[in-house]
């Protein structure tokens, strides 16, 4: 009998420790009951930015913050509306007004202000590419909007010719360019590096180059071009002049972070001016 009732205490106190534990750890508003906050990033480049800015929070504005990394992005922002996280750290303002236009006002999110850029470059891995010499087989990404901004570097840079029907177009296609001799082949964003010895170049937005390895593009587009794609804070309505929304971006546009952005990516990513 004794033996029965040590066996129920002993579960009864695994339970109330567990109960205790959830609830010191519970969130709100996508704060921890401790105070840690809950930033939800994807890997490269945003959780390695934000974890160098972790300690600068933390030493100089008494703010912790707990990186949760996804790589499913398309779960952020619900998350991010929902309260599990107090901000995200993966989007640019278009699709951030693109996600905005699907729920209700109250679910809506605010940028607190951008942080990087990652431009589109065009890579090879042959020494002797012509861009204007014709006869090129190129890759590009197969998804809407990096696709037009593809198509807009390789204008920019004489591979390719713009119809008429691209003049007053944002997003454009591969059917409103002139592609003379040369060739293209789409595929997913995340296939053009593992791709690019099949082809002579490839255009490769700047964080699928980093996870690749890729270090030196032959050219990039320009900031004019990129501000537009600049990624952001995000966090609720209503949270963008919070003391914590404040001090993420001020620590995340500081010249330290510039600096670590500027020495780890190179060509990848660049700092918002």
């Amino acid at each position: 009998m004794k033996k029965i009732v040590s066996v129920v205490a002993l579960v009864l106190i695994a339970v109330l420790a567990t109960t205790t534990l959830v609830a010191c750890n519970s969130v709100e508003g996508g704060i921890r009951k401790d105070g840690t906050v809950l930033v939800g990033a994807t890997s490269v480049p945003h959780a390695e930015i934000l974890e160098f800015a972790k300690d600068i929070l933390k030493n100089d504005y008494n703010i912790n913050i707990e990186i949760v990394e996804l790589e499913n992005w398309a779960q952020l922002n619900p998350s991010t509306s929902d309260g599990d996280l107090y901000a995200n750290y993966f989007q640019h303002g278009i699709y951030l007004n693109e996600y905005n236009s699907t729920v209700s006002e109250d679910r809506q999110l605010v940028s607190v202000g951008a942080v990087h850029v990652e431009p589109l470059g065009i890579y090879s891995n042959k020494s002797d590419v012509n861009l204007t010499g014709g006869n090129l087989t190129i890759g590009i990404t197969n998804d809407v909007t990096n696709q037009s901004r593809a198509l807009r570097l390789l204008e920019a840079q004489g591979v390719i010719t713009a119809k008429a029907s691209a003049a007053d177009k944002e997003i454009v296609t591969v059917d409103d360019f002139d592609w003379g001799t040369n060739r293209y082949s789409a595929v997913n964003a995340e296939l053009l590096v593992v791709t690019l010895p099949d082809v002579d170049i490839s255009v490769i937005p700047g964080n699928y180059a980093l996870a690749g390895g890729l270090e030196k593009a032959i050219v990039t587009e320009t900031e004019e071009v990129t501000s537009q794609y600049a990624n952001v804070i995000a966090v609720r309505k209503g949270e963008e002049n919070s003391t914590i929304s404040k001090a993420l971006i001020e620590v995340l546009t500081s010249d330290a972070v510039k600096q670590f952005i500027a020495q780890k990516y190179g060509d990848a990513v660049h700092a918002v001016n």
